[in-house]
């Protein structure tokens, strides 16, 4: 109104003030246009980000599928030979399924983010997943783990045995055998690799006392000149003394003699 009185009175505007006046006339309209154009690319963008997570779920839900999958097989596989092999497929499976773990947990971040109601089933068939996993990842460790550490126990340089470390991993491997008995009991393949296995570690039980007495850490060159003596022959922890020279001695008959200087 008083621009128009103005104008009547044909007072003269400077064109700096009539530019100024159109632009803060034209500001309301502006704002509202910018408020319109960022609410539709908020919109958008929202759209794209529900879409992505959308994707992201169903590739989730197609991988738990295959997982599943390459789990069911697993029961199938009985030949310890391929241990080696075996040990690096569950290893490599092992490390999706703890990656995949925390994937739950996001997705639902991103619903809360988005007002979208939370997705809880992917939590429990991770979890499932893992735990169904879980025995044939401890099998074919144990079966890879003893038989590449057997191999150096029986024929590498006897005084670089841990003793303490080989009568741990073989407690744990025995304490951990009739658990997965029970858990394989209906399925004929892991149960026969665990037959296996289980020989080998009682046969390996046998001569496990001269790891025990000879790798002490308190002998000292006293007792290994006591041992020579009442054995009837040269006995010194060298380089290229082994486990399996040990046994051609006949040591593992002769424990009591070992015990008795020990």
């Amino acid at each position: 109104e008083k621009w128009d009185m103005l104008e009547q009175l044909s007072f003269i505007i400077p064109d700096e003030a009539f530019s100024q006046f159109w632009k803060v006339t034209a500001l309301p309209h502006a704002v509202g246009q910018l408020y319109h154009g960022r609410e539709v690319s908020l919109t958008q963008d929202k759209n794209v980000f529900m879409k992505q997570l959308d994707e992201h779920k169903e590739n989730f839900e197609k991988d738990l599928r295959s997982w599943e999958i390459e789990i069911d097989g697993l029961k199938n596989l009985f030949d310890s030979e391929k241990a080696e092999e075996y040990n690096v497929m569950v290893i490599a499976l092992n490390n999706k399924l703890i990656e995949a773990k925390s994937l739950p947990a996001i997705f639902n971040q991103r619903e809360n983010i988005f007002e979208m109601r939370q997705t809880t089933k992917h939590a429990k068939d991770i979890f499932q997943l893992s735990k169904n996993f879980e025995p044939f990842y401890q099998l074919w460790t144990m079966v890879h783990d003893f038989g590449k550490n057997h191999m150096q126990w029986m024929h590498g340089p006897f005084p670089e045995i841990d003793g303490d470390k080989v009568e741990l991993e073989f407690n744990t491997w025995t304490g951990l055998i009739p658990k997965l008995q029970r858990i394989f009991r209906i399925y004929p393949a892991p149960l026969s690799v665990l037959a296996e296995l289980k020989r080998k570690l009682d046969d390996f039980k046998i001569v496990l006392p001269l790891i025990t007495y000879l790798r002490f850490p308190g002998l000292r060159e006293r007792h290994w000149t006591a041992m020579s003596t009442a054995l009837g022959f040269s006995i010194r922890p060298t380089m290229d003394l082994s486990l399996n020279t040990l046994i051609e001695m006949n040591l593992v008959s002769r424990l009591h003699v070992i015990q008795e200087v020990h």
